[in-house]
């Protein structure tokens, strides 16, 4: 296959005096996703648990998302904070996200690797003009890049406000030093309630449980909820909104039969 690699070569105007070949290897791309992520106490993660194309660069990715879905998780229940049924959320919330993620892998990567020159000449053509219009490249990025940061099912509220299920974004907020740092930095680990304004009703039993309440001022952050109908969301570990509130709604209770977990750090 050799010459093969020398015909790609020469067609960006590169030649045996340039470069020389030290390894070759011809990948095979497969699309695997497990049936179960969960038998007992073994869990699968990462490419154990699914195998995309490279073709958008989320294959590691997607497995970090796995491990900070599962890691909380896996730390209430072995802390005794919450029952063993949680863990069963795990695939619940990833696997539909996996799978989203590697339905559009093989979106970019037909598109990518097209060989009728006809067709790739089109797509050239199209995909330049995409690039000049703001709009037009934000919206073919909403379509083929990452999906958002949102799950549709799981550990969460049974009151499902619409801003439940979204990952909070992580902006830089300036601390108490004189300083910025991001978000994520600032709440610590555990759960967390950010507001907009005043607590609504239902706060209160957060807050006496342990859970630090936070009211912010970053103008994206409070725009992001604003867009969601929300003033007052609480914050799962991972980052994931677990319950929401709206200007002159109560905020729902915590779940029965868990221990919510303190953050270490407050904001300032």
């Amino acid at each position: 296959h050799e010459d093969a690699i020398w015909k790609v070569l020469g067609g960006q105007a590169i030649t045996r005096e340039h470069v020389k070949i030290l390894r070759a290897v011809i990948y095979s791309h497969h699309v695997r996703v497990a049936d179960r992520w969960r038998v007992g106490r073994v869990f699968l993660a990462g490419d154990a648990a699914h195998a995309m194309p490279p073709w958008i660069g989320q294959g590691m990715s997607a497995g970090v998302r796995d491990v900070a879905n599962l890691c909380w998780k896996l730390a209430a229940v072995l802390q005794g904070l919450a029952p063993e049924g949680l863990l069963d959320s795990y695939q619940v919330e990833r696997k539909p996200h996996v799978t989203e993620t590697t339905r559009r892998a093989r979106m970019v990567g037909r598109i990518i690797t097209e060989r009728n020159r006809a067709i790739a000449a089109v797509r050239n053509h199209v995909m330049r003009m995409v690039t000049w219009v703001p709009a037009a490249q934000a919206a073919s990025q909403r379509l083929m890049w990452v999906p958002e940061a949102r799950y549709a099912d799981g550990f969460f509220s049974a009151s499902r406000h619409r801003a439940v299920g979204w990952q909070v974004p992580q902006p830089w907020i300036a601390d108490s030093h004189g300083g910025s740092t991001r978000l994520d930095d600032l709440l610590g680990e555990g759960w967390a309630i950010l507001h907009t304004g005043q607590l609504p009703p239902g706060a209160d039993t957060w807050t006496e449980l342990g859970v630090c309440a936070h009211r912010i001022s970053d103008p994206g952050l409070v725009r992001w909820l604003r867009q969601r109908k929300a003033t007052t969301v609480v914050l799962r570990p991972d980052g994931f909104i677990y319950a929401a509130a709206g200007s002159g709604q109560s905020l729902p209770a915590p779940p029965d039969g868990y221990t919510v977990a303190v953050r270490n750090e407050v904001v300032a």
